[in-house]
C-alpha cells in the first residue's frame, strides 16, 4: 500500500556566514554546485504521540492528515514508529527517505530532483527533507521555489500494515479496509471522531513537489519549504547550511557551535 501526504517563506543565510564556517569548502565545493542547482529543505511529513492511556495524539490535517492517513512518531516497534528502527538494518525509518527521488505530484515519470538527506525534529514531529534540484532540467520549476511561488510538498511511504482507528481491523492491502475506512475514511463520523488509517511498516518512497497553481495542496498541511537555499538571482549565490540540524549535532557532542566552528577551521588548514 502506498501513502501519500502532502514550502513558509525561504529563510536565506548569506555566503559571508558560510564562508566563516568553512571558507574551503564553501569556495572549492559548494559554491559550484549552488550556480546548478536549488536546494531546499521540505518538513516532509508528522508523526503523532501515543498518550500514557493509550490514546493518540490528534493534530487534524496533519496526523491524520487530509487523506486520514495516521503515523506514530515513537511506536517503539520495528517499522512502525518514524524514530523506529526500520526493517532495513541500520536504518531508522526516517532514514528510508534519503536517497529517493524528488517527484512531480507523485509521477514517477517526473523526477526533478533527489533527496540527499533527511532528519527528524523531535519538536515538530517532522521529518525534515534536504532535496536538491537541477536548475538547468528544471529552470520554470527551480525558479518559482526560490521565488516562494510553489512551496506545498507531499512524501510518499510505503505501507505494508495498517489499523482502523475505529474498530482496529488490521489490513495488509486496500482490499481489507473495513466498512469505516472505505466510506468514511479521513471523515467524521456521528460522535465527531475522524475515522483514519494508523499505518505501520513504513518504507520512505518519495518527496514531491505538489505543482499546478496556487489550489495545489497535499494532503498534509504543514508539509511545505521551510528553506530555500540558492539566491533569488542565479548570480548572488547563497551557501548554507541547515541551523537547526547543525546545532542539535553540536548538542549531542556537547560542543558549542563556536567549538565546533573552530574544530572546522582548524581541520582545513
Amino acid at each position: 500500500m502506498i501513502r501519500y501526504s502532502q514550502a513558509v517563506i525561504p529563510l536565506v543565510i548569506s555566503k559571508n556566514d558560510f564562508q566563516k564556517f568553512n571558507y574551503r569548502v564553501a569556495q572549492k565545493v559548494i559554491t559550484p554546485i549552488l550556480e546548478t542547482h536549488v536546494f531546499y529543505l521540505s518538513e516532509g511529513i508528522h508523526g503523532s504521540d501515543i498518550y500514557d492511556d493509550g490514546r493518540l495524539e490528534i493534530k487534524e490535517g496533519i496526523s491524520p492528515n487530509g487523506n486520514g492517513d495516521f503515523f506514530y512518531w515513537y511506536k517503539k516497534s520495528v517499522g512502525d514508529g518514524l524514530m523506529d528502527d526500520s526493517v532495513i538494518p541500520s536504518q531508522r525509518v526516517w532514514q528510508t527517505w534519503i536517497d529517493k527521488p524528488v517527484l512531480e505530484n507523485h509521477d514517477t515519470n517526473k523526477v526533478v530532483g533527489v533527496i540527499l538527506d533527511a532528519y527528524p525534529s523531535e519538536k515538530r514531529r517532522a521529518v525534515d527533507m534536504l532535496c536538491a534540484m537541477e536548475k538547468e532540467k528544471n529552470p520554470k520549476l527551480a525558479q518559482q521555489i526560490i521565488s516562494g511561488d510553489v512551496y506545498h510538498t507531499s512524501m510518499g511511504v510505503s505501507v505494508s500494515k495498517s489499523f482502523c482507528s475505529k474498530c482496529d481491523k488490521e489490513c495488509y492491502t486496500e482490499d481489507d479496509w473495513c466498512q469505516h475506512l472505505r466510506y468514511m475514511k479521513g471523515r467524521k463520523d456521528q460522535n465527531g471522531d475522524i475515522i483514519f488509517e494508523i499505518n505501520t511498516q513504513l518504507i520512505g518512497l518519495e518527496d514531491s513537489i505538489i505543482y499546478g497553481g496556487p489550489d495545489a495542496v497535499g494532503a498534509d498541511s504543514n508539509a511545505k519549504i521551510r528553506e530555500v537555499y540558492a539566491g533569488k538571482n542565479y548570480g548572488d549565490v547563497i551557501d548554507s547550511v541547515i541551523k537547526e540540524s547543525f546545532n542539535e549535532f553540536c548538542e549531542s557532542t556537547g560542543l558549542s557551535t563556536e567549538e565546533m566552528i573552530e574544530y572546522l577551521m582548524h581541520l582545513k588548514e
